[in-house]
C-alpha cells in the first residue's frame, strides 16, 4: 500500500473576498474613569484595571455581572452572539455532509 502525503488546503480566494466584504469600521470605546476602573478590581481579586475596561467595552457592566462572565457562565447571559442558531445549524449540516471548512466559512461570512 502506497502512503500519501496529507493534501495541503488551497489559498481560498472566495473566503478572503468574503471576509474582505465585511468591512466594518473600528469603533473605540470611551476610557473609563479611574474611580470606575479601581471599582471591579477592589471588589473581584484578581482583575486588573485593563479587564475591567475590557468588561466594560463588552457591555458587562456591574460586579455581579462582572462575577457572573467571568466565571464563563455564558449560558446565564443569554443569545449574545447574533444568528447563533443559524450558525449552529449550518456547522451540524456541513459536519453531516463532510463539507470543508472554507465553504462553510463563505455561507457564513455572506448570509
Amino acid at each position: 500500500m502506497i502512503e500519501q502525503e496529507p493534501r495541503q488546503p488551497e489559498p481560498d480566494h472566495a473566503l478572503a473576498a468574503a471576509l474582505a466584504a465585511i468591512n466594518r469600521p473600528w469603533r473605540l470605546a470611551p476610557e473609563l474613569p479611574l474611580s470606575a476602573l479601581d471599582a471591579l478590581p477592589a471588589a473581584i481579586p484578581g482583575v486588573t484595571r485593563l479587564q475591567a475596561q475590557l468588561l466594560h467595552n463588552r457591555g458587562v457592566s456591574g460586579i455581579e455581572a462582572a462575577k457572573t462572565f467571568l466565571r464563563g457562565e455564558w449560558r446565564s447571559q443569554g443569545n449574545t452572539l447574533p444568528n447563533l442558531g443559524a450558525a449552529v445549524a449550518r456547522l451540524r449540516w456541513a459536519i453531516a455532509q463532510d463539507n470543508t471548512l472554507s465553504s462553510l466559512a463563505i455561507t457564513i461570512a455572506t448570509a
